[in-house]
């Protein structure tokens, strides 16, 4: 009887030291998971204000069109230097003709370039969308960050 109870009280000491290694595991899992939930809950709490706006934000349908009037207006005067690119090219000037012709300079035409390439770049693809907002570009969300949140 001695020795059952010996192999008993064994086995229930290895059962014990089994058990309270596994509850060591778990409180260290436990501790990974509060930091976790520490780090999550700075980040939600960073966001979900942004988030809100976005809910409450009215459609991008203005600065959309906004941006379509002023990609045609660059694209009109992209075709008209075009134009007249090909009539310097075919047709000698008189002198005359030119003193009385206004013409763009090169920077002014690098300029529209430059404004058309920006255009080009903002409205390829479908950008951003957060809630109601659309970011064309990362510029666009730096400046609505500087503008619109609080500091």
């Amino acid at each position: 009887m001695q020795d059952t109870v010996a192999l008993s009280t064994e086995e229930v000491t290895e059962h014990l030291q089994h058990h309270s290694a596994s509850i060591s595991l778990m409180e260290s899992k436990l501790v990974m998971l509060e930091s976790y939930h520490k780090e999550f809950d700075k980040r939600f709490s960073i966001i979900f204000p942004i988030l809100k706006e976005f809910r409450q934000a009215k459609s991008t349908s203005l600065l959309t069109a906004n941006l379509l009037h002023q990609m045609q207006a660059l694209s009109e005067k992209v075709v008209m230097l075009e134009q007249m690119s090909w009539q310097h090219i075919t047709v000698v000037p008189s002198p005359v003709s030119i003193a009385q012709t206004p013409s763009l300079g090169e920077a002014d035409l690098k300029d529209l370039k430059h404004q058309l390439k920006i255009l080009q770049h903002r409205i390829v693809g479908g950008g951003v969308k957060i809630g109601a907002k659309v970011f064309q570009s990362f510029d666009d969300v730096q400046i609505w960050v500087k503008s619109k949140l609080p500091k």
